[in-house]
């Protein structure tokens, strides 16, 4: 009987490990997002360069954007100011131990490049890979506008 309940403690211990390092996997990839969203709202164009790979992409709608094209939009003044972001429904996967991705959707307030103030919701999704310990950003998707 002392057997049985030693084999479901250990069962139980390595589940919970297992229920926090997905937990910590989450955490991580949302702490990453939230990092890369400053950088853009602060116009950081040296700390946007380090959270992503080079050859990292933005689809947005029917665009893909270049991150050589993302950190010249950020440096323009008139390229318009992001001002505030959240994010709700928060998922993220690792498919497999190098690559990992989140998927939530954001709620946006800004100014466009006209000068108008915009408020609008998304559907988000960025595929992170770990090179040499650390996460980058090497593909974001953003989709169109939820209720517009």
């Amino acid at each position: 009987m002392k057997t049985s309940k030693t084999f479901v403690l250990v069962l139980l211990t390595i589940a919970s490990g297992i229920s926090a390092s997905a937990q910590t996997t989450k955490e991580l990839l949302l702490a990453k997002e939230t990092q890369i969203y400053d950088a853009i709202k602060k116009h950081d164009a040296k700390a946007f360069d380090k959270m992503l790979t080079d050859d990292s992409i933005v689809v947005f709608g029917t665009d893909i954007i270049s991150k050589q094209d993302m950190m010249r939009q950020m440096s323009d003044p008139k390229g318009g100011q992001l001002d505030n972001i959240s994010f709700e429904n928060v998922q993220a996967y690792t498919p497999t131990p190098g690559t990992a991705i989140i998927t939530y959707t954001s709620r946006r307030e800004g100014v466009d490049s006209s000068g108008k103030h915009i408020k609008a919701e998304f559907r988000e999704s960025t595929v992170f890979v770990n090179k040499n310990g650390t996460w980058l950003s090497a593909f974001h998707e953003i989709g169109q506008p939820i209720n517009q």
